[in-house]
């Protein structure tokens, strides 16, 4: 009798066949109008996903792939800046003549993600991203290399039937999306002049679906009674330039978003990014003597204590930033492992600041941000323990739930949501 209850308990279960996507495949998109890209002579790289018959799969892990040198004229050393895309300061996404995404500050973004959720054992970083000490990229510097790195056009938190499916034949026009150079004199480190860099060969990698008839049918069927949608979670980018002498600030933030999942800042000297000769500028960051950190959202205090940030007194802080904006779930582009931030680096010159205002992170179709429903109606109150030097910026990114949508007309549309 044992044996018998034993082979029962361990039957192999039935393995279900999922019949509604027939196929994957990768798809490359070549630039609107092809060539080689430098620095000074264009201003962008630009794509245009037609009205095919592709459907692109996972709009969060598409990449961006293409060659690249960076240039100087004179000097001992030309190299690119830790990341590669710091070759890029904009993002922006424009369906039928509307724009969905406007990112600015998109290398600053992609920065402190990484530095909070990187994985600093990563080949595709340390190859592929342009991530390595000031010789190995020194090395790169020489010659062109290939680069590759993923752009979240549309980061995900739920569909229906957890399928996140844009169907480029549905839509009224083509997808444009389009990457804005960043000044070269911010993303090349060199002891030479006149910094650039030339991009040749570009291509926007993707990921397409080949669905069943029957899927096809279902999800065509959706666009037309206007219900197809997801949810995705939205960035907006901010930077101010804060008044030198004080010791306390009250920062505000334009938010036109009716929510907020999470916010995350940093400062830094802004004469640094544009001086060539010093390294790792995109990932340093200033402490400046950071005291108290607290938010002000419709009236309320975030939280009711203020956070300590001191260099003797950071570990809530330390904490919060950890389990902040980017759970895994919302960042699928990263290899996650261990940050880069470490509680010995994060007062030093690592310190993003974030702070967690979600209620239902991992539910589906539920707002889960704080309600910022009278619009301008953020403020950041900040201590320090010492007058801020001058020349400091802060960049500050705060991230909401929105949902994208695709009307019965084929119009693709970004809905932001509110919370309570």
């Amino acid at each position: 009798m044992a044996r018998v209850a034993s082979a029962q308990m361990y039957q192999r279960p039935e393995l279900v066949v999922d019949k509604s996507i027939l196929s994957r495949d990768v798809v490359k998109f070549r630039p609107t109008v092809p060539g080689t890209f430098a620095s000074g002579a264009v201003t962008d790289i630009s794509f245009s996903l037609p009205r095919s018959g592709i459907w692109l799969d996972r709009m969060d892990t598409v990449r961006l792939q293409f060659s690249a040198i960076p240039t100087s004229v004179g000097g001992t050393y030309v190299r690119f800046s830790q990341y590669i895309w710091n070759l890029f300061d904009r993002l922006e996404i424009t369906q039928s003549g509307h724009t969905i995404v406007n990112q600015r500050f998109f290398s600053d973004k992609m920065n402190s993600e990484y530095l909070i959720n990187g994985d600093p054992n990563s080949q595709m970083g340390r190859l592929l991203w342009g991530e390595g000490s000031q010789a190995e990229r020194n090395t790169l510097g020489a010659a062109s290399n290939m680069y590759d790195f993923p752009i979240e056009i549309f980061r995900h938190l739920s569909a229906d039937n957890d399928i996140h499916v844009l169907p480029l034949s549905e839509l009224s026009g083509p997808l444009e999306v389009r990457l804005f150079f960043a000044n070269p004199a911010a993303c090349v480190e060199c002891d030479g002049t006149t910094p650039g860099f030339t991009i040749t060969n570009p291509r926007f990698v993707a990921q397409q679906i080949i669905p069943s008839s029957s899927q096809r049918a279902a999800m065509v069927s959706d666009i037309t009674a206007g219900k197809y949608r997801f949810g995705i979670v939205e960035a907006t980018g901010y930077q101010y330039t804060m008044v030198s002498g004080s010791t306390a600030y009250n920062i505000p933030i334009n938010v036109t978003r009716l929510s907020v999942r999470d916010i995350a800042w940093f400062m830094r000297t802004a004469s640094t990014l544009l001086t060539t000769t010093t390294n790792d500028r995109h990932i340093t960051y200033n402490w400046n003597s950071l005291s108290t950190a607290q938010y002000h959202i419709e009236g309320v205090l975030i939280p009711s204590e203020n956070v300590s940030y001191g260099a003797t007194n950071f570990v809530d802080g330390f904490h919060s930033t950890m389990a902040s904006a980017f759970e895994p779930r919302a960042l699928d582009w990263i290899p996650r492992a261990r940050s880069l931030i470490t509680a010995a680096n994060y007062v030093n010159d690592a310190l993003v600041v974030a702070q967690d205002f979600k209620r239902n992170s991992m539910q589906p179709w539920v707002v889960s941000g704080r309600s910022t429903t009278n619009g301008s109606n953020i403020q950041v109150d900040v201590t320090l323990s010492g007058a801020l030097g001058a020349n400091q910026t802060v960049s500050i990114f705060v991230y909401s739930d929105a949902i994208l949508s695709i009307t019965p007309q084929g119009d693709l549309f970004m809905l932001t949501g509110g919370g309570a």
